[in-house]
Order: C-alpha cells, then structure tokens, then sequence
C-alpha cells in the first residue's frame, strides 16, 4: 500500500516507502513467487519502491504549481537509474512462471484459473512501472508508440483476468495506470466499465480513481496535475 501510494498520490508520505528491503536466504525462492494477496512478486514490489522514489524526484522538478513543465528533461543520473529500472522490468517473464500454493487445495481447474490470472496481474504492474518512467520520467507523450504499446499490454493482462473476479480487484493500480494514457476509445471504455464493476463490489474508493480518470480524458491533463493527493491503487 505504501509503494501503490507513493506512485499515484502527489502528496503521499515517501519517507514510509521500503526501497531496500532484507531478503533472507531463505527468502530467495519467494523472491520470484507471484504472492497471491498481493497480486505481484517480492521482485515487483522492490522494483516499483525505486520507480516510486524515483517518480517523485522527477516530479519535484518538473511539476510547477500543479502545471507540468513541458520543457522539463532529466538528469544524466535520473536516466542511468531510470534505464535500469526499466530494464529490470521489463525482464520479469523468464523466472515468474509461478505462483504461491496457498489454492493446492481448490479443483485443478479453479487452481489453474487463478494461476493464470495472478500471473496476469504481476504481468499489469510491471507494464504499469514502466508507463510511469515512460511519462514522468522520460517526459513521453500519452501518443508515444512505447507508451501505447504499455496500455495494450495491460490491456491483454486485463483480458485474461475474470470480470468480477478477486484478481481484478488487484488490477486497480494498473487499470488506472493504463486508462489516463489510453487513447483508444474501447480501450478506455473497456477499463472504465471493469473499474465499475469492482467499485459496486463494494471498494467505493475506486470512484475516486475512474472520476480522476475521466478528468484526465475530458480534460488532456496528465492525472499527475490533477490529483490532489488521492489514493488510487
């Protein structure tokens, strides 16, 4: 909750954010398990901490007022960390192949069901830390092709989780992520009917994250001059 928070809420605590956590050696293993209440991996989450931090910084120089400065660029140092980082993401797919054993009791097929769809939620929040260095690091576009080719991502994990499901309601920090940068007409409709349905789930701080989504989009504002501090994960 603190790393989903320090990403979308311009006035979040980042003093409370764990960067670099100990890992004992028998952590390791569990280190590239998809933990399923979280939804992502010890990897993901350590990764995202640093985006987070790192977001933070960028934003601290290149939003005035709650005016985006269109002439902002990075530091040499911010995009030697950047680089890395989106490295780091982006090579999630070899050892994340499995997930926790908590369901080893459920039938194979709901076993194998919620295997895919925790899979697919880790996949979201790693294509959801690179949008965020793409925009408020690198300074892309919502049009740039790198960006867009991250929201169809999302867009294809989002596919393979059931609507209504317990793994969509981790979805939201993704879903959000995605649904300011869409610019496809289905696509934003698509996100904005599956943020509805979790809300009348009962997760009522959601309506939240799709009003500001849907400022973003009636307003071509970046959420990051929106926000006032919200939390949207």
């Amino acid at each position: 909750m603190d790393v989903v928070g320090s990403l979308t809420g311009s006035q979040y605590d980042t003093s409370k954010v764990i960067t670099s956590p100990t890992l004992r050696e028998q952590d390791l293993d569990r280190f590239w398990q998809v933990d399923c209440l979280l939804g992502f991996t010890t990897r993901c989450v350590i990764i995202l901490a640093k985006v987070a931090a790192l977001c933070k910084r960028a934003d601290r120089e290149r939003i005035s007022d709650g005016r985006v400065l269109l002439t902002w660029r990075p530091d040499a140092a911010m995009l030697v960390t950047a680089k890395a980082l989106q490295v780091q993401l982006e090579s999630k797919a070899p050892k994340t192949s499995r997930v926790c054993q908590h369901d080893k009791d459920l039938p194979q097929s709901e076993s194998m069901a919620l295997a895919v769809e925790m899979l697919a939620v880790n996949d979201a929040f790693h294509w959801a830390g690179l949008i965020h260095i793409c925009k408020r690091v690198y300074g892309m576009r919502s049009d740039d092709p790198t960006v867009q080719g991250y929201v169809r991502n999302i867009i294809g994990a989002l596919h393979r989780v059931r609507s209504g499901s317990t793994a969509e309601h981790g979805m939201i920090f993704p879903m959000f992520t995605a649904g300011c940068e869409a610019l496809d007409e289905t696509q934003r409709q698509n996100i904005l009917g599956r943020l509805y349905t979790v809300e009348r789930s009962g997760m009522m701080q959601v309506g939240r994250a799709r009003s500001l989504m849907v400022r973003v989009w009636e307003t071509g504002m970046c959420w990051e001059s929106l926000t006032t501090g919200e939390f949207l994960g």
